[in-house]
């Protein structure tokens, strides 16, 4: 991410794993219950800071870290629509329906996203993977599995 010997960064004191367990801490969540989408290094106004995005069963967080002194500068969370009850499929159906429509083993893929979510007065989970240079995009029908819509992008 960034080198030491880089005069840019040498304000940069904060490694990110430590940036990372502040966040978790502060969300009050484990390492082992998160999924983490943004690891980032960026800089403002001449300050450096890590960008920080990952998500749980039912809540997405959005950090800012100053990489300097380990502060939290920047903190949204927002509440996924949660799994109710029985009427849903469930998640792990929803990502095993997405992995054999595209031919895939889940042990060759990221998973970038997976939540419940409301879009258009339908439930619907959205289920978002990476497999080497190509990233798939799928909305699932909660309550039967239907794959509403299918996306593949070359990145």
């Amino acid at each position: 991410m960034y080198s030491s010997s880089d005069s840019s960064t040498t304000n940069v004191t904060v490694e990110l794993d430590t940036a990372k367990n502040t966040v978790l801490k502060d969300a009050g969540v484990s390492n082992s219950n998160v999924t983490f989408t943004k690891e980032k290094l960026d800089r403002e106004k001449g300050t450096w800071y890590y960008d920080l995005e990952f998500y749980t069963t039912d809540t997405e967080y959005d950090y800012e870290v100053n990489a300097e002194t380990g502060e939290i500068i920047g903190k949204e969370v927002e509440y996924i629509l949660s799994n109710n009850g029985d009427d849903y499929i469930g998640i792990d159906a929803a990502k095993e329906i997405v992995l054999k429509n595209a031919d895939i083993s889940a042990n060759d893929v990221i998973f970038t996203k997976a939540k419940l979510e409301k879009e258009d007065g339908i439930v619907v989970y959205e289920i978002e993977f990476i497999i080497d240079t190509v990233e798939y995009e799928n909305i699932v029908q909660a309550s039967d599995g239907t794959i509403l819509e299918y996306d593949i992008d070359h990145i």
